[in-house]
């Protein structure tokens, strides 16, 4: 599979392994046996936590997952001390906290760009946990829903089992692509996993048309552009 997709990339393109979110001792050995039979396919790890970090700071090109929280420069300078080449911006920032952060990380001695990600569009994994919903539920598949007073949460199961509860709604940053083109950010990141290939083309082709989408704007917490 990684050297299909491999293949049929661009040259200017890399391909990432993600970490899991959650790993026993067991698991955590197990990944770092089954990555190395990547090596040569992908280009580097992208990192969902820091217990993953003294493993694999050595030996591969790390960049840091919206789930370890960079909100200022100093959660960002200790991570590249530790191995990462680039951090996802906290979803939780608001424009003028992002716009601080780009700014202070471009003054960095040595340092040319940023080093930041920013999500523009998807659905997040807002709780991550070994609970078992589907059977709680007594429901079959990867995929269901729970409803409560808060909305509709779409939850999945990942490879070991582990459940994802995503966020009621799409983040979608989409109507301030202009406000985000203005900040020294170096890459924009759609969450696309559970979407299906019509929307992912919609969104691409506004995110390159810098088009807003016509589903309106969703931001979370602090995210306030």
């Amino acid at each position: 599979m990684a050297q299909k997709l491999k293949n049929s990339m661009q040259t200017y393109q890399e391909l990432y392994l993600t970490t899991p979110r959650m790993m026993n001792t067991v698991q955590s050995d197990q990944f770092l046996r089954d990555i190395d039979r990547y090596r040569g396919f992908i280009d580097g790890v992208l990192v969902t936590q820091m217990g993953a970090l003294p493993d694999l700071h050595k030996d591969w090109k790390l960049a840091g997952d919206y789930s370890l929280n960079v909100y200022n420069s100093s959660a960002k300078q200790w991570y590249e001390a530790h191995g990462l080449k680039s951090v996802t911006a906290s979803i939780e920032m608001n424009a003028a906290q992002l716009g601080a952060l780009s700014q202070a990380m471009c003054q960095v001695p040595g340092s040319e760009t940023s080093g930041l990600e920013l999500i523009v569009y998807g659905r997040l994994t807002s709780m991550y946990f070994e609970h078992d919903f589907f059977e709680a539920l007594d429901t079959e598949g990867d995929v269901c829903e729970l409803t409560n007073e808060a909305g509709l949460y779409q939850i999945y199961k990942d490879q070991f089992n582990k459940t994802h509860l995503l966020t009621t709604h799409t983040l979608n940053l989409l109507p301030l692509i202009d406000t985000i083109g203005r900040l020294q950010i170096d890459m924009l990141r759609i969450e696309a996993q559970l979407m299906s290939s019509a929307e992912l083309t919609a969104v691409i082709k506004a995110l390159k048309n810098k088009e807003a989408m016509t589903a309106e704007k969703q931001t979370f917490g602090a995210l306030r552009f």
